[in-house]
């Protein structure tokens, strides 16, 4: 079985490091939904080529680096 959909919410995740998705190519659906996510760095997605759908629901974002989504090419 491949992982397809990948859900935090209410965790209180104040950070995701670099690259902590990349060995997880068959997701196509993640929910960071009400977390504390306040920066999103531009390697954060990639590998995330299969991704469709991107949950950031009511985080505390302030700061995306530049090219934070290049990589999530087949978001709907």
């Amino acid at each position: 079985n491949k992982l397809e959909r990948l859900v935090f919410g209410n965790n209180r995740i104040s950070q995701i490091s670099d690259f902590a998705f990349q060995n997880i190519r068959s997701l196509k659906e993640l929910y960071l939904f009400t977390e504390k996510l306040t920066t999103l760095n531009k390697n954060i997605f990639k590998g995330l080529s299969n991704l469709i759908k991107l949950d950031l629901e009511f985080n505390l974002l302030i700061r995306i680096e530049n090219e934070t989504f290049v990589y999530l090419t087949n978001l709907t």
